[in-house]
């Protein structure tokens, strides 16, 4: 079950954006339900900075690695950041491809990312750019990302993402290919899927 979270002790401030905060980052928070004491922790795709500001905020975490690549919603990144006195969280302004190349292999504990949940070619493309990339896979693919998190994420690591249960059975078929077991699933309101995976 998704556990009661406290938003209320950080400030997000997101006027200018199209893709807003929603259920599905803050259901994403509450279900990270082990200890962070000192781990080293990598969001993908960091949009205003909730889930990054909330971790900080909730454990006593090492360090945390927020990538965001849309230029206006980094920017709001960043203000949040130094809006809520986060000392913890580096930002990074970069194509989430891309960070293979910033990072060493197995660097960390944790990988969080509320990813896009479309493919292309599934419903109408948004006009507006920051929800055509937060909506769908424009500039990142399933596949691509599950990639990534298995070169990043230590032995034994945890990821947690959510997608829509469609995609469920791609999630799995993911997983294995890039030995990263699902260790827990749920979903809410039948219709997203919420996974902890595990680096085998």
């Amino acid at each position: 079950m998704f556990r009661k979270i406290d938003i209320k002790k950080f400030k997000i401030k997101e006027k200018n954006l199209k893709n807003k905060i929603n259920s599905d980052s803050i259901n994403l928070c509450s279900f990270i339900n082990e200890n962070l004491e000192n781990k080293t922790i990598l969001e993908l795709g960091a949009g205003s900075g909730l889930i990054s500001i909330f971790i900080e905020k909730n454990f006593d975490i090492k360090s945390i690695d927020a990538v965001e690549i849309e230029n206006e919603t980094y920017s709001t990144l960043k203000e949040n950041v130094i809006l809520n006195d986060c000392k913890k969280i580096r930002t990074h302004h970069q194509d989430i491809k891309n960070i293979i190349s910033i990072f060493e292999e197995d660097s960390f504990d944790i990988i969080i990312s509320n990813p896009p949940y479309y493919q292309i070619g599934n419903g109408k493309l948004p006009e507006n750019y920051q929800r055509k990339i937060g909506r769908h896979e424009v500039l990142i693919t399933m596949s691509q990302l599950f990639s990534i998190i298995k070169i990043l994420l230590a032995s034994e690591g945890h990821c947690f993402l959510c997608y829509p249960t469609s995609r469920d059975h791609e999630v799995e078929r993911n997983g294995e290919k890039n030995n990263l077991k699902i260790l827990k699933k749920e979903t809410f309101n039948s219709t997203i899927g919420f996974y902890k995976l595990a680096k085998n």
